[in-house]
């Protein structure tokens, strides 16, 4: 008898609390489930761009023509202010060896991507990286990137102001050639 009480005395608070959590999950799921459609308000300071709402433009002199960018946050040419863009880029399009003061953080969203270190362009022991790749490149490490041939690519950038692209070789700066 002596041990059935000391049961019920520990199964009872589990039970009830047992219960207790029940109501509670059953009032949280009832609570998302009638409020899904209602998540976002038109209200909420949350900025939505739609893939059919993206404005693609002329990038930066620094890049190389031929390419398109889409300003998502923020303003790259700020110091101190967080910016995402995509970059478009054609079939095989090429940015010379260059160095960011800055980490730069990229996702690779259509196409191949190659990024190879160091000042010697060398296709063949960059890495290609496939849709979904991310990867991040340290400040002032060098590195070149290469466009995959099949078709073109799309990156989606992150990172902090000002993007400054400083190219090892001055001759391979666009800027420089008066693009």
């Amino acid at each position: 008898m002596r041990i059935k009480n000391h049961l019920l005395l520990f199964l009872l608070p589990l039970l009830i609390a047992g219960i207790g959590f029940l109501h509670i999950f059953e009032k949280a799921v009832s609570y998302h489930s009638d409020n899904t459609h209602n998540f976002l308000q038109e209200s909420d300071p949350i900025e939505i761009i739609r893939p059919d709402e993206i404005e693609w433009g002329d990038p930066p002199a620094a890049f190389e023509p031929g390419s398109q960018l889409a300003i998502l946050e923020g303003d790259p040419s700020i110091e101190g202010e967080v910016y995402t863009f995509r970059l478009r880029m054609p079939p095989d399009y090429f940015v010379a060896p260059h160095y960011h003061p800055l980490p730069e953080r990229v996702v690779v969203l259509e196409g191949a991507f190659y990024v190879g270190m160091g000042e010697d362009v060398d296709k063949e022991n960059a890495v290609k990286l496939e849709p979904g790749s991310f990867f991040t490149i340290p400040p002032e490490v060098v590195h070149f990137v290469i466009s995959g041939s099949e078709g073109e690519t799309v990156l989606h950038i992150t990172g902090m102001g000002p993007l400054i692209l400083n190219y090892v070789n001055p001759e391979d700066d666009p800027r420089k050639r008066g693009y």
